[in-house]
């Protein structure tokens, strides 16, 4: 018990001591004793303390969820990432059929690796027909170079007696196989332009009527070619375009040989232009036609198909040729065949 007098605080309180009670007194002067008197709040001195609780709880929630995060943004990326380094070096990538957040570029990566196989097929196909080619055209040329060599040794054998008319033979078949030769590279050399882009084309304006009529009338006069019917078909005399006139004649010769290189004597070959909005040229024959499978690459280089009753003599690049200076013009050209009925050859000029 506490009881506070005048100038005296006193202090009153018992305590038993083996069995026995005795009461005390404590008497203090005032002026030694102070009493204070301390408040309490349970729930704010929590608070306080809980504060580096939820700090320290707060950081570790944020750094498991940036882990998440950054787990899920960077999985995708790293699929990206290796299809890229797969597809650098020629490689087939791993399609991934999940969702995901860059399923966009991913779709795109798709579109890109399918363009890259298609090309890298497509290249393989070209190196494959450029080595046969390669054959065909080393074939083509030794064999007239053999014939060349022949009949010059023959000339120039001192001891060979030939009479002026078998000299004149000779010297014919000898300038024949050079032309052939010079054919051959003459091909090889447009048709490289022509893939190039680096051709020039000197247009103005020509009458394809005519132009046409020159190139069939070369070909009835042509002593090679006098087992052939041709018949030339036009409505109008006049039918003129802005066009590379030589290059032009190019593609009709091409497509003339073309027809009967492929086809026995006696083929009948129609040569038929008109205008109808545009200018329609059609080139067809009535020969052997061609296989399906050989009509899907009529006009790409090198190719040369296997259905004919000819030995196949040339360059291979006739059609490719035709094919790309009409689209240099801004043309069309198109081909159908039916076995035994023929081929047509369908050129649409503006």
């Amino acid at each position: 018990m506490l009881q506070t007098l005048e100038d005296e605080t006193v202090f009153i309180n018992e305590v038993t001591l083996q069995d026995q009670t005795y009461s005390y007194l404590l008497f203090f002067p005032s002026k030694m004793v102070k009493r204070f008197v301390f408040h309490y709040n349970t729930q704010e001195i929590m608070t306080v303390h809980n504060i580096p609780l939820m700090i320290t709880v707060n950081v570790l929630l944020t750094l498991v969820m940036s882990f998440i995060y950054a787990t899920n943004l960077s999985r995708p990326l790293n699929g990206i990432i290796q299809n890229i380094v797969a597809l650098s070096k020629g490689e087939v990538i791993h399609k991934t059929k999940k969702p995901s957040l860059y399923a966009s570029v991913e779709e795109r990566l798709d579109e890109l690796a399918l363009k890259l196989e298609r090309a890298e097929f497509e290249r393989q196909q070209m190196e494959a027909l450029r080595e046969e080619w390669i054959g065909n055209i080393t074939h083509d040329i030794k064999t007239p170079l053999t014939s060349i060599r022949g009949n010059a040794e023959i000339l120039g054998d001192e001891d060979y007696e030939i009479t002026l008319e078998q000299r004149q033979l000779y010297a014919h078949v000898i300038l024949q196989q050079a032309d052939y030769i010079k054919t051959l590279v003459d091909d090889l050399n447009l048709s490289t332009r022509l893939k190039n882009g680096n051709l020039t084309l000197h247009q103005k304006p020509v009458n394809v009527v005519s132009l046409l009529r020159e190139v069939v009338i070369d070909f009835l006069n042509n002593p090679r070619y006098e087992g052939y019917e041709i018949e030339f078909i036009y409505q109008e005399e006049y039918l003129v375009l802005t066009l590379d006139e030589l290059l032009m004649k190019r593609v009709f010769i091409n497509l003339m040989t073309n027809a009967m290189d492929h086809n026995p004597q006696g083929t009948k070959i129609k040569v038929d232009v008109q205008q109808k909005g545009q200018t329609i040229i059609k080139i067809s024959d009535e020969g052997v036609g061609i296989k399906k499978e050989d009509l899907a690459h009529i006009f790409t280089r090198y190719y040369r198909g296997t259905n004919t009753t000819k030995s196949s003599q040339g360059s291979g690049l006739g059609l490719a040729i035709a094919y790309d200076i009409v689209k240099i013009h801004g043309g069309e050209i198109k081909a159908s065949s039916v076995i035994g009925q023929g081929l047509e050859i369908l050129i649409t000029l503006k």
